[in-house]
């Protein structure tokens, strides 16, 4: 190999390090800011207090009208959102000195990283795109929901029984999330 060789691909390799540690150092510092409570507070804080309102859809559901009035709902909420985490980004880039170019390159190494950091950055995602911002939102409501009724059962003893279904009513794959879910609650 020819020196001239060499120092071309060492070039390009150290280019190559220096820019991955760049993006490196900069994915880290939005972990170390997303599991923070300059993020988390302000965030969590959003996403119980709005979740109320996104319940699951069930399949035979098909009033259209409503549909659309709360689909608007939601979406004003996603902008409330989308405004908030812009907010908090910014920040975060004015403090670190970082370019909106160098956030896009370690969010976009996140998705090839750890599933804990995928689920992280989730949060950011969902100002972008409308359905994972739902998607959250539906299941942070269903959390919500199901600590209240843990909380009920543990103060009365009892489920009440308009969360009951009745026996002949519920499947096999039903019995199963149910159990699981006793066990996790446990």
């Amino acid at each position: 190999m020819s020196p001239q060789r060499w120092a071309r691909q060492h070039t390009a390799r150290s280019a190559m390090s220096a820019e991955d540690e760049e993006v490196g150092w900069v994915l880290d510092g939005i972990v170390n800011l997303l599991r923070g409570p300059v993020w988390c507070v302000p965030i969590l804080t959003f996403i119980e207090n709005k979740s109320v309102t996104f319940e699951p859809k069930p399949e035979d559901k098909e009033e259209e009208e409503e549909e659309e009035e709360e689909d608007e709902d939601h979406k004003g909420i996603h902008q409330e959102y989308k405004t908030l985490v812009d907010f908090l980004l910014q920040s975060f880039m004015d403090d670190l000195q970082v370019t909106p170019e160098q956030l896009e390159k370690a969010c976009g190494m996140a998705a090839i990283t750890t599933p804990f950091q995928r689920s992280l950055l989730e949060q950011v995602w969902a100002a972008d795109d409308y359905d994972t911002f739902r998607n959250m939102m539906i299941q942070k409501n269903i959390e919500l929901q199901l600590q209240a009724l843990e909380m009920l059962q543990r103060k009365y003893g009892i489920m009440p029984e308009s969360y009951k279904k009745e026996e002949d009513e519920e499947d096999e794959s039903e019995k199963r999330e149910r159990e699981i879910m006793e066990v996790v609650y446990r």
